[in-house]
């Protein structure tokens, strides 16, 4: 009866889905058993960075409705975009964000957008680019266009070159554009991102699709055994 009840603990555990399927791949690749998945530890990912302007300047800027204008902004290290930042002065209008690349000291091709979204609060606002995006190391354009008139921090000691094109807050951004520049002041502009070496959200989302099949096989074949030695006993 001991030996029954050992092949049936041991019989394996059937779970159907893409989970166990997930689970098992990592169990070959990590090299362990399923009743060791309960050791794996859960590695939260680090707090995203901010790359440009994110500390409050005193200085006040007053942009207009209709035109698409911003600075460039230089990322140090491979960054994995997934959010930009402004911050406010003023509230009770609407922005819309594009990231372009860099071509001789200019933006270029349009890289990453956010929606149109609601500025219902001063100070620090995120919003998410529709889309995370691999950008290598280097130089890139913020750009931004308001629905009405507009007020974001801004420094009178420094000095930054400003690109700016007519633009319709109503219509897509432009992929590219006849930009004109001028020399002015830099803006509370900011990207937020992952540094370096940081899994993409779909890899992320695999991993933990096999973590979870791992647990599921796990609990499962406890919860069975403790099955049998009840009908044994």
């Amino acid at each position: 009866m001991q030996s029954r009840t050992l092949q049936l603990v041991l019989q394996p555990y059937r779970i159907s889905g893409r989970a166990a399927w997930c689970g098992l791949a990592l169990l070959v690749c990590l090299g362990i058993t399923a009743g060791q998945a309960k050791a794996i530890p859960i590695i939260p990912l680090p707090p995203p960075q901010h790359f440009g302007n994110d500390q409050e300047f005193d200085g006040t800027s007053g942009q207009r409705a209709g035109f698409l204008l911003g600075t460039k902004i230089s990322v140090p290290s491979d960054l994995l975009l997934i959010s930009v930042g402004i911050i406010f002065k003023t509230a009770g209008y609407s922005a819309n964000v594009g990231i372009y690349s860099d071509l001789d000291g200019h933006p270029a091709d349009l890289l990453a957008t956010t929606d149109p979204f609601a500025v219902v609060t001063t100070g620090a606002v995120e919003a998410p680019v529709t889309a995370p995006l691999n950008l290598p190391a280097g130089d890139y354009w913020f750009q931004a266009v308001y629905s009405g008139s507009a007020s974001v921090g801004t420094s009178f000691d420094g000095e930054a070159q400003v690109d700016y094109v007519a633009h319709s807050f109503s219509n897509p951004l432009p992929a590219t554009a006849p930009w004109n520049s001028y020399l002015g002041q830099p803006f509370n502009y900011y990207l937020v991102g992952y540094a370096a070496a940081v899994p993409e959200p779909s890899t992320i989302v695999l991993l933990g699709s096999g973590l979870i099949g791992l647990v599921a096989v796990a609990r499962g074949r406890r919860s069975r055994a403790r099955r049998v030695e009840c009908v044994q006993q």
